[in-house]
């Protein structure tokens, strides 16, 4: 599946189940999709500038009653991540884990692996890194 598939599948799976998740509070949402590499050095730099504007962006639109959801996936199963041999989330998965953080008002979402690697970040962030520097040969 190429990503812009993907990316139109997601949307579709996410206009077709906002029904089900109906929020008097807000008045809108906005999501954004950032591979979790976000933390690593280097290869994560354009990623870490994109994390950094959607929390720029999550205080300011707050004001106006928009929900600002931070979604940072692991690899999901689309033509980028084919050569990829970890487990990848599919479209549909990773429509699932946006919807369920509109549902419950979370403002950043880990879903699949990605959630090892937050806890590993959180646990200790200098040891994340060097292993994923080592990971990725940095």
């Amino acid at each position: 599946m190429t990503p812009i598939a993907a990316a139109s599948k997601i949307d579709r799976n996410c206009r077709s189940l906002a029904a089900r998740a109906p929020s008097a509070r807000l008045r809108s949402v906005m999501s954004t999709i950032t591979p979790c590499q976000y933390a690593i050095p280097l290869t994560g730099s354009l990623t870490t500038a994109a994390f950094s504007l959607t929390q720029s962006v999550r205080g300011e639109l707050a004001r106006q009653g928009t929900l600002v959801v931070g979604v940072l996936p692991g690899f999901v199963d689309t033509d980028m991540a084919r050569g990829v041999t970890a487990e990848k989330l599919s479209p549909d998965t990773l429509a699932e884990a946006i919807l369920e953080a509109v549902r419950t008002g979370t403002e950043d979402v880990y879903p699949g692996l990605a959630a090892d690697a937050e806890a590993g970040r959180r646990k200790d962030e200098k040891a994340s890194e060097k292993h994923w520097s080592a990971v990725f040969g940095v």
